[in-house]
């Protein structure tokens, strides 16, 4: 969607709302004020995790009030036993 030539001046004009930042997902989690996102847009994390840092991501998310969208996937790789 995101490269489709309608959607460019649409996203081009909301620049200003995007963040970045450049922490390990858990980390952020515990950091941040989870309830004041809506959105969390996740491609291939939990294959790289342990379990106990998956639990963490989802126990933090949650414990935080999450109640917004998370769209997530992956390599269709087995995980971590969790």
């Amino acid at each position: 969607m995101a490269l489709r030539p309608e959607n460019f001046e649409a996203i081009r004009a909301n620049l200003d709302r995007l963040e970045w930042h450049c922490l390990p997902l858990e980390t952020f989690l515990e950091q941040e004020a989870v309830a004041s996102i809506d959105r969390f847009n996740l491609s291939d994390i939990f294959e790289y995790m342990s379990g106990e840092n998956y639990h963490r991501c989802w126990n933090g998310w949650s414990s935080q009030g999450g109640q917004g969208r998370m769209a997530y996937w992956n390599m269709l790789a087995p995980a971590a036993d969790l």
